[in-house]
């Protein structure tokens, strides 16, 4: 590997802090704050949770081979706890009808003597009755070159020696810097090291070059993630019609008027009446209405609450889509408080009608996941 270059490394991340302002705003302060620990710091809290699933102390030889081991593994890939606390290091969630990780290890692992070979080295692994290196190759040879799976099987192990990998953006993120470390395609104990080795150069450079202190493996890992995709973000952003600093306060009053104009004219209210009425809206001033509805899109990172498609702000002429933002009630009985408001799609918004979240949510699983959600849902299968 070669050796990184200072002025590189430091103009990267000077251009890294001016896509975080464009982003946000902000500049970097540490990975504990900001956009960073919004988008991060949810790798720590899957690998607890993955742990807790696995359950690996009270692993007995026994079942290596029953399947207990490969299902423990499959729990612990499929974590998706909310929003914010969801498993995205693994390709687990079916998407544009390709097969999921879990569902090709349940269909190539369910029974016979690779389910055996590949839960005595889940076993060994979290044991560490063999050696990493050895599993870790036989791993490939066993279930093919799925680095996504292997490393994160790894990273869950012991956090302070592997890391999780998407080997597309992190290709990416070493030719910005000019590090001489190719992923794709190239699964194996000796790139894996590679890779780690790569990571931790960039750790140093943190530390070392830009002064930054408490510098984990995973930040760094973060920081590698956030240099390809922060600017991908970006464009997202002026796709969606966020090219100003004031396009979504602007977009967020014109929404709030809309609101307290329908709510005026249906309970035959003036709309002074309806902005002064805190037992409907709950807010001080139409002021903190239009301040929460922009702080909503921030916190939901523009994305619609139920069905995590990008929404786009209404916009002088753009003809009106069905991606345009609107504000839902979760509980179309209930107001437009600030407990009861987020923001979706306008199909989204105009496709849930009167039913709940959980409900709805339910169909969207379905139409995500197709046949893989019969388990979780049989009464809609008839079964």
């Amino acid at each position: 590997m070669e050796t990184m270059q200072k002025g590189r490394f430091i103009e990267v991340f000077k251009q890294f802090n001016e896509d975080l302002r464009a982003c946000d705003g902000s500049h970097f302060e540490s990975f504990n704050t900001g956009v960073p620990a919004r988008w991060e710091s949810y790798k720590p809290l899957i690998r607890g949770i993955a742990l807790e699933r696995l359950e690996a102390d009270r692993w007995i030889t026994d079942d290596i081979g029953s399947g207990r081991i490969l299902e423990a593994v499959i729990r612990a890939i499929e974590i998706k706890e909310s929003k914010d606390v969801r498993n995205i290091l693994v390709p687990w969630e079916p998407r544009h009808n390709q097969p999921s990780e879990t569902g090709r290890l349940r269909a190539e692992l369910g029974s016979g003597p690779a389910r055996q070979r590949f839960e005595r080295h889940v076993f060994d692994l979290f044991r560490e009755q063999q050696e990493p290196a050895d599993i870790l190759d036989d791993l490939v040879d066993l279930i093919g070159r799925r680095y996504s799976l292997i490393a994160y099987l790894f990273y869950v192990f012991d956090d302070s020696r592997f890391l999780p990998i998407g080997t597309t953006t992190f290709d990416k993120a070493f030719d910005q810097l000019g590090i001489d470390v190719r992923t794709t395609g190239r699964c194996s104990w000796s790139n894996y090291q590679e890779f780690i080795a790569a990571v931790r150069s960039v750790q140093a450079a943190l530390t070392n070059w830009l002064g930054i202190k408490d510098i984990r493996l995973i930040d760094a890992h973060s920081y590698l993630w956030l240099l390809v995709r922060l600017p991908l973000k970006i464009e997202q952003m002026r796709q969606q019609g966020l090219k100003r600093p004031g396009d979504l306060k602007a977009a967020m009053i014109d929404l709030a008027q809309g609101v307290i104009n329908r709510v005026g004219n249906a309970n035959g209210q003036s709309v002074e009446r309806v902005v002064k009425n805190k037992e409907l809206f709950g807010f001080s001033s139409t002021e903190a209405f239009y301040d929460f509805l922009c702080k909503a899109w921030k916190e939901q990172d523009g994305q619609c609450a139920l069905t995590e498609l990008p929404m786009l702000l209404p916009r002088k002429g753009r003809p009106v889509t069905e991606m345009v933002v609107s504000i839902d009630r979760k509980d179309s009985a209930g107001h437009y408080s600030p407990d009861n408001i987020q923001l979706t799609c306008w199909f989204a918004n105009r496709w849930k009608g009167t039913q709940s979240d959980s409900e709805f949510g339910t169909l969207i699983d379905i139409v995500r996941r197709r046949d893989a959600a019969r388990d979780d849902y049989p009464q809609h299968f008839g079964v």
